[in-house]
């Protein structure tokens, strides 16, 4: 039986220890769409290669709103395996990001195939993305 808690995603908020990626994103996933999303992410991230998905997963972990924009064109597809990688020496590149996608997913990040056509704002009021489609992420 799963102990369970209120979880406020606030900095001095804590999670207890048995809690898993799925009881993560039980109590934080959002089901609305990208271009439904009224509501700023806390973290948006342009790219999602091993550099951004990792850091979708620690930010999501912490219980960060996340979305992850992705064109879907990584620059080591067609190299046969990542190397210097702890544990997975040699991974062909598509398995480690979709390995990547479906750990940040786990945690509640959202992952969505799109191009950034545009960037704008400052820490201050926020950034604002505008997708080449024309839809647009605020963050």
């Amino acid at each position: 039986m799963r102990r369970r808690v209120a979880v406020r995603a606030g900095p001095r908020d804590r999670l207890p220890l048995s809690a898993s990626p799925v009881t993560l994103q039980r109590r934080t996933m959002d089901t609305t769409t990208i271009t439904e999303k009224k509501v700023p992410y806390d973290v948006a991230i342009v790219g999602g290669g091993p550099a951004g998905l990792s850091a979708a997963v620690t930010l999501a972990r912490s219980l960060r709103s996340v979305v992850v924009l992705d064109a879907g064109e990584p620059r080591n597809a067609p190299a046969e395996g990542a190397h210097n990688l702890l544990g997975r020496e040699g991974v062909p590149p598509r398995e480690l990001l979709t390995a990547g996608r479906a750990e940040a997913e786990g945690y509640g990040a959202e992952v969505r195939d799109a191009r950034v056509a545009h960037a704008s704002g400052d820490a201050e009021s926020g950034f604002v993305l505008t997708l080449d489609d024309g839809a647009t992420v605020r963050a």
